[in-house]
């Protein structure tokens, strides 16, 4: 008996010992994927989004768990040679193509693709959100969020409105107190995407997130002409985020052991043309990114297409955001005009364009708000040192730049994948005439001097709506 029980002994903890070592599958992983844009011209925001449900979705997470937006009108546009296909990355004829779309869920499509509903899903708000689906996670589940699309100092754009960086910051505190996570994952595509974190994401949340780009540049598109064609034809728009292709393709090619600091590192080298940057809780990222995108001990892989695909190599020529409806409206005229169609080629001329005369006359417009607010007037140099300049802290601007950019967008015309860029000049005007404000409602006196200015140059006939390419 002695013996035997020295024998179990051993056998226990020997048991403990493997068990020690044998990872424990926790209860469930969450997914939510958003595309904020809508347009032919944004076609590679809503295959981001497809391509990174398509990972989830593989790696076994089922559908319930996964929970996506996007405006759908990409698929099914009387642009798309391929109807009801969608895709991420250019193929040839001859090589196996990756299709995106057929499988990807509508769970939020057309006008129900707001920042409310966004907000409302986060915080697992079904009354909010008309009963749609919304995240139901506890704090054993982990959750990973992607969004791709425009951004500005402090917002990320829906197709009509943007969600403003304290009502983000908001929503994951509300969730954070609702002990709706263990871990939280965030993967945001948009310029100025930093702006969404800086400052203001705490690193004792369990929250870890990484941005396309740093607070003060532009994000880049890829796969653009005359890299877009699928099957020997032209697609006529970017297809992919140069940050968003090149963190799902490695992840295809590395599997879900890879570590969230590797797949972070990779990607940071890749997107050479924008700042790649780490925010909030950066304890956890030795851990798999397996951990929150694949379904427990599951062994599914990404289809032998996505891999496939992902191995391929196509030259990531990239593109400025600013830049996207000029690039594109350039190669629609190029390529009419080889092809010897002229009324195309009229029609193409035409859009170009209105294209180049919508950035000229932006920056005039942005120097006369600029000289009306500063007094900057015929001084060249303070006029492009200010537009050059990088916002100031978005997070502080508060109430103004909500009101700056809503006035600016019903007074002169709406924002445009171009003149956003400009958004610095209202925000960094908010804080300057915060700082100079007296009393206590430093904020709505900065609101009202920032008005008057946009007042005083709008509206103006170069930025009426239908002059150009819209951003949202």
């Amino acid at each position: 008996m002695v013996r035997f029980g020295a024998l179990a002994a051993i056998a226990s903890s020997a048991l403990v010992g493997v068990s020690a070592l044998v990872k424990k599958p926790k209860e469930t992983d969450w997914v939510v994927i958003v595309a904020g844009s809508d347009g032919w011209f944004n076609y590679r925001h809503q295959a981001d989004t497809c391509h990174a449900y398509q990972i989830a979705s593989s790696w076994g997470i089922p559908d319930e768990r996964i929970i996506v937006m996007h405006k759908d009108d990409i698929a099914q546009s009387r642009s798309n040679p391929f109807p009801g296909e969608v895709f991420n990355k250019p193929f040839e004829e001859t090589e196996e193509g990756f299709e995106v779309y057929k499988t990807c869920p509508k769970d939020y499509t057309g006008s129900d693709v707001t920042p409310e509903n966004f907000m409302a899903v986060m915080t697992g708000d079904e009354k909010a959100a008309n009963g749609k689906k919304v995240l139901k996670s506890g704090p054993k589940d982990d959750v990973f969020v992607y969004w791709t699309d425009h951004g500005g100092p402090g917002i990320i754009a829906f197709p009509t409105s943007y969600l403003h960086v304290n009502d983000l910051t908001k929503t994951l505190k509300t969730m954070h107190d609702k002990n709706m996570y263990k871990k939280l994952v965030f993967y945001l595509e948009a310029c100025e995407s930093g702006s969404m974190f800086e400052k203001v994401l705490p690193d004792d949340m369990n929250i870890y997130a990484t941005s396309a780009s740093s607070p003060y540049e532009s994000s880049w598109a890829t796969y653009c002409p005359p890299y877009d064609k699928v099957k020997g034809k032209s697609i006529g728009s970017c297809l992919g985020d140069l940050y968003s292709v090149n963190w799902m393709e490695e992840v295809e090619k590395a599997g879900k052991a890879e570590t969230l600091q590797e797949n972070f590192d990779v990607t940071k080298k890749l997107t050479t043309q924008s700042k790649v940057m780490q925010w909030g809780d950066v304890s956890f990222v030795d851990e798999e990114i397996g951990d929150f995108l694949a379904d427990g001990e599951t062994k599914a892989q990404v289809s032998e297409a996505a891999r496939k695909a992902a191995l391929r190599e196509v030259p990531k020529h990239a593109v400025r955001a600013y830049d996207v409806p000029l690039h594109l409206a350039y190669y629609q005229y190029l390529r009419a005009s080889e092809s010897g169609d002229l009324e195309e080629a009229a029609h193409a001329s035409q859009t170009l364009s209105k294209e180049v005369t919508h950035r000229q006359e932006s920056v005039a417009l942005f120097k006369r708000m600029l000289t009306t607010m500063y007094g900057f007037q015929g001084d060249q140099k303070m006029l492009n040192s200010a537009l050059a300049s990088p916002a100031v802290y978005p997070s502080m601007c508060g109430s103004c730049c909500v009101s700056a950019y809503e006035k600016f967008s019903e007074a002169c015309g709406g924002w445009t994948e171009f003149n956003r860029q400009f958004m610095k000049v209202l925000n960094n005007a908010c804080i300057a005439f915060q700082t100079e404000a007296a009393g206590e409602n430093v904020d709505a006196a900065a609101t009202e001097r920032v008005a008057a200015a946009i007042d005083a140059v709008c509206p103006a006939p170069e930025v009426e709506k239908k002059n150009h390419l819209r951003w949202a």
